[in-house]
């Protein structure tokens, strides 16, 4: 009875331990907030206003994280001197990106540029939420666009289409 015991234990140190080193491993890059962020390139990341929806990756088959949010004409000068408010917001494109822990992400592209939008491209976009709609079959992404609501649909998470 005691070796069954002392066999029970070793098996839950071990379990306890490799639990603790994936831990440490998912702590390794942690979430920083009042930061400019950057992709795995090193490229900066444009999302502003944006949301993270998680879904399945068609290309892949792996449940990963997608940062759909706003790029504006002034985002690199806003990331050069944040104390400045620029009083434009020119949508140029809603950015994608992916991840599977949240904090390593990869640019996916643009998913929808001013040139597919007919309306003013000089306008602010935002409030963005992505779904899967079951019955249709297909993703939807809902955008306040100004005073309206733009819906594009998509049968994969990318691209989207208006």
């Amino acid at each position: 009875m005691k070796e069954k015991i002392k066999s029970i234990t070793r098996v839950l140190l071990i379990v306890v331990f490799c639990q603790h080193i994936n831990q440490a491993k998912a702590q390794k890059n942690n979430i920083k907030n009042d930061s400019f962020w950057k992709t795995q390139n090193g490229e900066p990341i444009y999302s502003q206003g944006g949301g993270i929806f998680q879904f399945i990756d068609a290309k892949s088959g792996i449940k990963k994280y997608f940062w759909y949010g706003v790029k504006y004409a002034e985002a690199e000068l806003y990331r050069k001197n944040p104390s400045i408010t620029y009083p434009n917001a020119t949508f140029e494109s809603v950015t994608c990106y992916s991840s599977t822990d949240l904090t390593n992400w990869a640019s996916e592209g643009d998913v929808l540029t001013k040139n597919e939008i007919s309306r003013v491209p000089k306008t602010w976009v935002g409030r963005l939420g992505v779904a899967y709609i079951k019955e249709l079959k297909k993703y939807a992404m809902f955008v306040q666009h100004g005073n309206q609501v733009l819906i594009t649909t998509a049968d994969l998470i990318l691209p989207v289409t208006v």
